[in-house]
């Protein structure tokens, strides 16, 4: 009979232990990791700002950045979810706009276990602040909450040094269904080219998006036009000047001051991107600067 020593028996013995509690600690934290499905380009793009992104499931089609979201399965356009496609992906939570809809959507996923947050896209630099506080919270990320704050706000400081002479009159341009619209005042983009430093002179006419006759936009008289695209490619004039031929005979376009934006910087609110945003229109209205 072969006795063994305690030294003996008890090394093997922990080893199992320890896996074993290893492979307990692992299942826990797996569960206890929170499924999210985000709904708007900028509601995506904080939760993946604020250092989250590891617990993001799903994405709405609008939702185009960072990268990572291409892989994901998509819930549809915001506008149009539906109750079914969202809880296939057995969410915990859902984090959108309050652009997300329809309502009775929106109200059968409230009623359900499912924890439904809606944030406020009211176009201004403090509630995009408020935004990423009440994001954070959510989240557990109060510290990188503050630290992307600190970020937006460096990026904004850093295009006011570029604003010297007469502030450019700007206008910018989207397709919606091969139509041309024009941002007004309270919208996003009216924020952003405040915040790079122009002026949005179709914010004094109308609110919101307008489409607009060639008569109204020569009266508008805009040095630079921008031009909604999916990517930061050179912007395509001859499609925008097709749909409003009345450009050609404005100071932007007789000088092709044409400029692409990103469009799903207005999709959701301002979102983390914002001052990247703005730092980059401010060299392109003063470029002398």
């Amino acid at each position: 009979m072969v006795t063994l020593r305690k030294s003996q028996w008890l090394k093997p013995l922990r080893s199992v232990t320890a896996a074993i509690s290893l492979a307990v600690m692992t299942v826990a934290q797996a569960a206890e990791t929170p499924r999210i499905v985000t709904v708007g380009s900028s509601v995506t793009e904080l939760v993946y700002a604020l250092g989250a992104g590891e617990q993001v499931v799903a994405v709405d089609v609008t939702s185009q950045q960072p990268a990572a979201v291409h892989d994901l399965p998509k819930v549809g356009y915001h506008r149009a979810l539906s109750t079914e496609g969202v809880l296939s992906l057995r969410p915990d939570r859902v984090i959108g706009s309050d652009e997300m809809g329809p309502p009775p959507v929106i109200k059968q996923l409230q009623a359900t276990a499912v924890k439904v947050d809606i944030l406020t896209t009211d176009a201004s630099l403090q509630n995009l602040y408020q935004r990423i506080e009440t994001t954070a919270e959510l989240l557990n990320k109060s510290q990188e909450g503050g630290q992307l704050q600190a970020k937006i706000q460096q990026d904004i400081d850093a295009a006011k040094v570029r604003f010297k002479g007469e502030k450019p009159r700007v206008l910018l341009f989207l397709s919606h269904n091969g139509t041309p619209m024009v941002a007004g005042a309270g919208t996003t983009a009216d924020t952003l080219i405040q915040l790079a430093g122009g002026i949005n002179v179709a914010a004094s006419h109308f609110e919101r998006f307008r489409q607009v006759s060639d008569e109204a936009v020569l009266s508008m008289r805009p040095d630079l036009i921008l031009i909604t695209q999916a990517s930061h490619e050179a912007p395509d004039e001859s499609k925008i000047l097709a749909m409003q031929p009345g450009l050609s005979m404005t100071p932007a376009g007789m000088n092709k001051r044409f400029v692409p934006v990103d469009g799903s910087l207005l999709v959701g609110g301002l979102g983390p991107r914002v001052g990247e945003a703005a730092l980059a229109l401010a060299t392109e209205f003063y470029p002398e600067s």
